[in-house]
C-alpha cells in the first residue's frame, strides 16, 4: 500500500501537496491531545534553532 502511494506521488506530485493541506485543515478541526500539542511546539522549537 506505501509503494502504491509513493509511485502515486512521483506520477502526480501535486497530490503530495494535497495531502498536506488536508491533514494540516483536520488538525484545525479535529482537537489534538494535549501532549501531542505540547510535542509538536517542543519539536517545533528544536528545528527553529537547529535552522
Amino acid at each position: 500500500m506505501l509503494n502504491s502511494l509513493l509511485n502515486g506521488v512521483r506520477v502526480r506530485p501535486e497530490l503530495l501537496i494535497l495531502l498536506l493541506m488536508v491533514m494540516i485543515i483536520s488538525m484545525f478541526v479535529i482537537p489534538l491531545p494535549t501532549y501531542l500539542v505540547d510535542f509538536l511546539i517542543a519539536l517545533n522549537m528544536v528545528l527553529a534553532i537547529l535552522v
